[in-house]
């Protein structure tokens, strides 16, 4: 594959790429001044709006990691992020900074960070192949044992709702993980599992360790395990599909089919008659 060379010129035998900062220097001498040329001030306005435009693009956790110039900041603002939006990201960014650094000089000794990567896996079941795909924040690879960390703004999981198959996200992905499924990662073993929340409040960060070294492999097989047990089960033309098969949770979260399945409607019905007989 070619590369596409740098447009530039050679002074005594070095080669000066054009807007570098030696190439500035050099064209600011011959002026005998240090002003900046028209063409510079449009070069520079051109590589800042590019960079802006990119900027704009990144999710807000990953912008908030760069301490952005207040022209910049002043920019973004301008190109449509609104005003309240950054100032409030912008105050819980320097209360979560000192935490972050220090969480990651903590968790990246030793290992080999494989981030927002998409891993899958498959098996073979009753109707056929089932391939189960999972979308990694972090995974830390130590040797042939990796850590699973997810990270959320909002309150966690507990272990509990993880081990209990309620959150199956980290050990399926650490399931994923053990199969190879992930290629920046090869196989490997699960060794923790964790959510980390980052919040920039009080306290700004905190991580949850769900699963440790002692129970992640069996928990990531019973986590796949039990993910075989209900392909099989929906494999079957004659299993029906209830709106909610966890009802414990129907005050706290929204599901996609309540519309559907008339869930608040009956549920305000069913919840007028508490002392009364049922039909």
């Amino acid at each position: 594959m070619s590369r596409k060379l740098k447009k530039g010129y050679f002074v005594k035998g070095q080669f000066v790429a054009e807007g570098s900062a030696l190439d500035l220097e050099y064209k600011r001498e011959l002026k005998g001044t240090d002003e900046a040329t028209r063409t510079d001030l449009k070069r520079e306005s051109t590589e800042v709006q590019k960079l802006g435009e990119d900027l704009l693009t990144l999710r807000t956790e990953l912008l908030l990691r760069l301490d952005l110039p207040e022209k910049l900041v002043e920019a973004l603002t301008e190109a449509g992020m609104p005003l309240a939006r950054m100032t409030r990201e912008r105050a819980l960014a320097k209360n979560v900074a000192p935490w972050v650094i220090a969480f990651e000089r903590r968790r990246r000794d030793g290992a080999k960070l494989v981030v927002e990567q998409t891993g899958k896996l498959t098996f073979a079941a009753e109707a056929g192949d089932f391939t189960v795909t999972a979308k990694a924040d972090r995974i830390e690879v130590r040797g042939h044992r990796a850590d699973v960390l997810d990270f959320k703004t909002g309150t966690p999981p507990t272990k509990k709702q993880v081990t209990f198959g309620l959150s199956p996200q980290l050990t399926l992905t650490a399931a994923i993980i053990a199969g190879g499924g992930f290629t920046d990662v090869g196989r490997a073993l699960p060794r923790q599992m964790a959510y980390v929340k980052v919040s920039g409040g009080r306290p700004p960060g905190k991580e949850f360790i769900v699963i440790d070294d002692e129970d992640a492999e069996q928990e990531t097989e019973k986590a796949l395990e039990r993910l075989k047990d209900k392909v099989a089960q929906y494999d079957h033309p004659d299993t029906g599909y209830p709106s909610w098969a966890t009802p414990q949770f129907i005050g706290k979260f929204v599901g996609d089919y309540d519309h559907l399945a008339r869930l608040w409607e009956w549920h305000v019905i069913g919840g007028g008659d508490e002392g009364g007989a049922s039909e």
